[in-house]
């Protein structure tokens, strides 16, 4: 591998470098403060929220927060175990100019801010609030916005709330902090954002076409109207127990503590609420047998609940979101109990619907899951693969 001689185009420094590299640079730099120089690159300086290291990164960099992917693996384990480094990324705000954001619950609270004529103004909070965590060391903690309104009032806003403790921890810090300043902090939690895909059939008559949500979208939005009624502050949950012909509700429930007792999570952690699980509350308000009933619920059942679900004759189950752990719906597969995710049920909405388009008898009339068959599955998928080629 041959070397040669080069300048730097800024401080013409000699220095050394390969010869292709000089081949096919249009500009060469002896360090990276000279690129800098030259490109005027912004460079901002943060205190990392993990381990409070001080460090300075460009600014074009999606990512601010953490100094290292280690200290992000440590201070967001979830996003970790997913295998991404999450959902970064800049907005262009017609308020604030291009803010950076570091999640989806961030991105959409900007462009609601954005679009509020009352907000008069809003940027990156500016506050650094200093909190301990639960093994007793020192942190800081950076809010997510300070909002001005017309009025004149200012807001510190956090989007995603309570998760675990150490963000209730970080939140108290917070309501200390603005409490004693004479700001206004408000929390913003998860249950705020919680988006669902409406599911429509259509149907024809001597008026023309016309759609309207099916009995799984129905039900499906009562469990998530009854989950918002929940007291467990990391995860809400509903449940709906109706008849195989979808005629009848039979019950409902959603998870929570025991009445008259402080509407009081036990803890933060995982598993370790001391609510009662939402399918749990719906059996137990049953007054007929649940044999060959369809339960509707926002959140995958666990294990516990899965056995009680088959005890109880359940046929089948949908569910908006998985759980923390896959054993429940495992569990109810081995014992012949039919699960549907939403997404899926989803998908075999708009697949019927591309189908219709093209007057294709595919699908029978009234769609249940476990009607679709492998040779009616296939001719929708060969009625959408000629829709695209045309």
């Amino acid at each position: 591998m041959s070397w040669t001689v080069a300048m730097c185009c800024v401080c013409a420094k000699e220095f050394r470098l390969r010869v292709k590299r000089k081949e096919s640079a249009r500009e060469l730099f002896c360090n990276v403060e000279c690129c800098r120089v030259k490109w005027q690159r912004t460079h901002v300086t943060r205190t990392c929220e993990f381990c409070m290291k001080i460090f300075s990164r460009p600014q074009s960099v999606k990512q601010t927060r953490f100094c290292s992917w280690a200290c992000y693996r440590e201070a967001e384990p979830s996003k970790a175990r997913s295998g991404t480094r999450g959902n970064f990324g800049h907005f262009v705000s017609s308020k604030a100019g291009a803010i950076h954001f570091d999640s989806g619950w961030e991105l959409r609270r900007m462009k609601e801010l954005d679009a509020d004529v009352s907000v008069k103004s809003w940027c990156r909070s500016k506050y650094r609030i200093p909190w301990r965590d639960t093994d007793g060391k020192d942190r800081v903690y950076y809010p997510d916005f300070d909002v001005e309104y017309v009025g004149g009032s200012a807001v510190v806003e956090e989007v995603k709330g309570y998760t675990d403790e150490s963000s209730r921890l970080k939140i108290e810090a917070g309501k200390r902090y603005c409490l004693e300043r004479g700001l206004k902090y408000r929390v913003l939690n998860d249950r705020s954002f919680n988006e669902f895909e409406e599911a429509y059939e259509h149907y024809e008559n001597d008026y023309g076409t016309w759609s309207r949500p099916t009995f799984e979208n129905v039900f499906m939005k009562i469990a998530r109207q009854f989950a918002i009624r929940s007291t467990c502050v990391r995860l809400q949950v509903g449940a709906v127990f109706v008849d195989k012909s979808y005629t009848r509700v039979l019950c409902l429930g959603y998870n929570g503590g025991v009445s008259d007792d402080g509407n009081q999570c036990e803890s933060l952690l995982p598993g370790a609420c001391g609510c009662t699980h939402a399918e749990v509350n719906a059996m137990m308000k049953a007054m007929e047998p649940l044999n060959d009933s369809v339960l509707f619920v926002t959140t995958a059942p666990c294990k516990a609940c899965a056995k009680l679900l088959i005890a109880r004759g359940v046929r089948k189950v949908v569910y908006d979101k998985t759980y923390r752990a896959k054993s429940g719906i495992l569990y109810l597969k081995k014992h012949n109990v039919k699960t549907i995710a939403w997404s899926t049920y989803i998908r075999q909405c708009d697949e019927t619907f591309f189908a219709n388009q093209f007057n294709e008898k595919l699908i029978k009339p009234q769609l249940q899951f476990d009607e679709v068959d492998s040779v009616c599955c296939l001719a929708v998928h060969e009625a959408i693969f000629k829709a695209k080629a045309r």
